[in-house]
């Protein structure tokens, strides 16, 4: 009798179990079925650019720099493009030039790229069809003292998927749903003053993205900071053998791309910098290395070589008030270079 009635019990509580978990699994099954189909939807949004999620899940905001100019590169065609290091990318407000000459955009990128990764961009924007009618090559003296630690990222731009670990499903979708859209709603901010003026690496990006290729360096923007790292000894205006073989591989672009169609600028340094024979050492730098490149001296856009240590945030990047300076005077070089023609 009493084996029986467990036998019942036992009976009774398995079909009650069995009853929940029809419940439970009924009650489930839509949510399930949705996060599974948004989950799908976001692995193949990964799968546009998955290099761009892998990179992002494990680089900073260099990375990003370099690969929001590679990917603006190989889609937007301009009249006049830029292509540097971040003298250029701070330094210069596409938009105000847009206004003036017609369509510009920057794909200046790091000094870190150096010659030879610049000429790798410009290799691809051919191949893709996106070169622009004429290019401003545009290099600050700070980086004519290469480093050979710095061929990682001309390395970098010829293989942006490089060996960052692939990403499967269902984290792939988890991974872009993080980098791509919640990153943007959540506060993970940049060092310093960048952390202050953008955000995070998110609104960084945007910068770049929708200002035609330039971004603002913020420093003495806020709060009245002042301008740090500003005074120093002068620059050796002399590039060293290894940005000079970089140019050798850049000359090798540009007669694909036309030398005629090439210009040079070199970007200013403070004014605390131009010192006594300065201004004579970085012509003759200048006109050096527009040889090498094989292009005529008189692609050298001529601008002055310093600026008052007010309009810099640092010794390579010109802050807000020197930005917009720098840019309608080039803009006036530009022009006068355009009537020439």
């Amino acid at each position: 009798m009493t084996d029986r009635y467990f036998t019942k019990a036992s009976a009774s509580n398995i079909s009650q179990l069995f009853r929940a978990v029809s419940l439970l699994a009924r009650t489930l099954s839509p949510i399930a079925i949705i996060s599974a189909l948004m989950l799908g939807a976001l692995h193949l949004l990964y799968l546009s650019d998955p290099a761009k999620t892998r990179l992002m899940q494990a680089s900073g905001v260099e990375h990003f720099i370099v690969l929001e100019q590679l990917s603006r590169s190989k889609a937007i065609k301009a009249d006049i493009g830029f292509l540097g290091d971040s003298s250029c990318l701070m330094g210069i407000d596409p938009f105000l030039l847009d206004r003036r000459l017609g369509s510009v955009e920057s794909y200046c990128t790091l000094g870190f790229v150096g010659p030879a990764g610049y000429a790798a961009m410009l290799d691809r924007m051919i191949e893709h069809h996106t070169q622009p009618e004429a290019l401003v090559l545009a290099f600050h003296p700070a980086v004519f003292a290469r480093n050979a630690e710095w061929d990682g990222w001309v390395n970098f731009v010829q293989n942006p998927d490089g060996n960052w670990p692939d990403l499967w499903f269902p984290f792939s979708g988890l991974s872009y749903l993080r980098t791509e859209w919640l990153s943007l709603g959540l506060f993970s901010p940049l060092p310093g003053a960048y952390g202050r003026f953008y955000g995070g690496e998110a609104n960084f990006r945007r910068q770049i993205h929708y200002g035609k290729g330039g971004a603002i360096d913020p420093a003495i923007l806020l709060r009245g900071e002042k301008n740090v790292g500003i005074e120093g000894v002068p620059f050796n205006p002399t590039p060293n053998s290894l940005f000079l073989t970089a140019l050798d591989r850049l000359a090798e672009s540009i007669r694909q791309f036309g030398p005629e169609r090439t210009f040079l600028l070199i970007t200013p340094v403070p004014e605390s910098y131009d010192t006594a024979g300065y201004e004579a050492r970085m012509h003759y730098t200048a006109r050096s290395i527009a040889q090498r490149i094989g292009i005529g001296l008189g692609n050298i856009i001529e601008m002055p070589v310093s600026y008052p240590n007010a309009l810099f945030s640092t010794v390579t990047h010109l802050n807000r008030m020197g930005r917009p300076q720098f840019t309608r005077d080039l803009s006036a070089a530009l022009t006068h270079l355009q009537h020439m023609d």
